[in-house]
């Protein structure tokens, strides 16, 4: 048994990281030039094969993804400085998640994660300006609150022996993060959270869950998901349509913004749903890729005149989204072009710039990572929610979110906590008939 001292030792190191590895040296976070020096020089090319693990999401096929934006980049004859950026980002995000997921645990790298998002608030411009108000929460302390939020549940679950009902602490927490996120017009936390809740529910019922783990084709499920997936996101979209139709006929929902409202009402309106609707850049993408499908445009891809930018959201006009289209054009007009193809995230910016090559390595991990996700669920033993709750913004982090200098820790530290989650409950299947028996037991909980 440890001693309390030697118990409280392990969580400085996550303390120290979370508050001062999360700072950057220009572009590259002191955590990022650790990792990549204990790679490269101090033996960590010998963990490699971990990331090519399933547990682990497959996630060293990110390493394939940098390499198909170099090849495209050769091809493309993008300039040196360019090709480091684009390149570099997908080889440091994979080792970055090596390093972490190597040397903490599940509940360490939440307090860093914690600590890293309460340190980013501190140093943000938005919460400078704008305080801890309504207007600074989508650009400035979303992140850290709903971290909080959680990690209090976590707590109240584990040194609170009335707080033992883990199906109503998740609905609390989820509903939480819900009003939150609505209050401050940050609607894509509130999609999470419901899904979050969806899936550490139901992937617990016994029918459910029986057909989730008892699956042995491993291959044949990631098969299937790698054709289904678009299909699932499509339908989530559709679901969350209806669901927000719905309480809106029922409810007032005086506390939320009118900018909120007015927003999700105009991205609900098109045909995909309202997922789509407010993500032109995936439409942007499409259009792009579908002239150079096998080796793209290169890192950083060139679009001077905003073509593929305006087409995209004409397409999305045509498929029923509600966009005035000449308001568009004036405002290009009025503040210039973009100069960018638009791609918004770590999967589409693969799809644009490195073509095919450089985006199916990156498909197949989200796609084992949303199997992980399901598994988890699943596997779960007590209170799972609020890691449950990472995974799935994990996952729209690397499908909808910018993949840029900062965003890129972010989601290295996501799915770090995430691969570590399933990966404690993978090791605790064996006993799982036993901990079935026990639901009050939560060995995973955080400590």
């Amino acid at each position: 048994m440890r001693s309390r001292k030697q118990h409280l030792s392990l969580y400085v190191l996550p303390l120290l990281i979370g508050s001062v590895g999360t700072l950057f040296l220009g572009r590259i976070a002191i955590i990022e030039i650790i990792a990549l020096l204990w790679f490269l020089f101090f033996g960590g090319l010998k963990e490699l094969p971990l990331l090519f693990r399933r547990d682990c999401a497959f996630a060293g096929l990110f390493y394939l993804s940098s390499l198909g934006l170099l090849l495209s980049d050769l091809i493309n004859s993008t300039p040196i400085e360019t090709m480091v950026k684009g390149v570099g980002a997908y080889f440091l995000f994979p080792t970055t998640l090596l390093f972490l997921i190597k040397f903490f645990d599940r509940n360490q790298l939440w307090l860093l994660l914690l600590t890293s998002s309460i340190t980013s608030t501190f140093n943000s411009e938005v919460v400078a300006e704008f305080g801890l108000t309504q207007e600074s929460f989508k650009f400035g302390f979303s992140s850290a609150l709903v971290l909080i939020v959680l990690s209090i549940s976590l707590l109240l679950i584990r040194f609170l022996s009335r707080f033992n009902n883990v199906r109503m602490v998740a609905l609390i927490s989820a509903l939480s993060i819900t009003a939150l996120a609505f209050w401050g017009n940050l609607r894509l936390v509130a999609l999470c959270a419901v899904v979050a809740l969806v899936v550490d529910q139901a992937c617990s019922f016994t029918p459910l869950r029986r057909l989730i783990l008892k699956s042995r084709r491993k291959m044949a499920r990631l098969l299937f998901f790698l054709i289904a997936f678009p299909l699932l996101l499509v339908s989530i979209s559709l679901i969350a349509t209806q669901l927000f139709g719905f309480f809106l006929n029922l409810f007032s929902f005086d506390f939320l913004s009118q900018d909120a409202l007015d927003k999700t009402l105009s991205q609900s309106s098109g045909s995909l749903g309202v997922l789509f609707g407010g993500r032109s850049e995936i439409f942007s993408s499409y259009l792009a890729w579908i002239e150079r499908p096998l080796f793209g445009w290169g890192s950083w891809a060139a679009d001077p005149n905003d073509t593929f930018n305006l087409a995209g959201k004409i397409l999305m006009r045509d498929i029923g989204y509600d966009l005035d289209i000449d308001g568009i054009i004036n405002h290009f007009d009025r503040v210039g072009t973009y100069g960018l193809i638009p791609t918004h995230s770590a999967l589409l910016s693969a799809l644009v710039w490195g073509g095919i090559i450089g985006f199916f390595p990156l498909y197949i991990v989200i796609c084992q990572l949303t199997i992980n996700l399901l598994e988890s669920g699943a596997l779960k033993v007590g209170y799972c929610y609020p890691f449950v709750f990472v995974h799935v913004l994990c996952l729209w982090t690397l499908l909808f979110s910018p993949f840029g200098y900062s965003n890129r820790l972010s989601v290295a530290l996501l799915m770090a906590v995430a691969v570590a989650h399933f990966r404690s409950l993978e090791r605790s299947k064996s006993s799982l008939p036993l901990l079935q028996r026990n639901p009050r037991y939560t060995p995973n909980s955080l400590v």
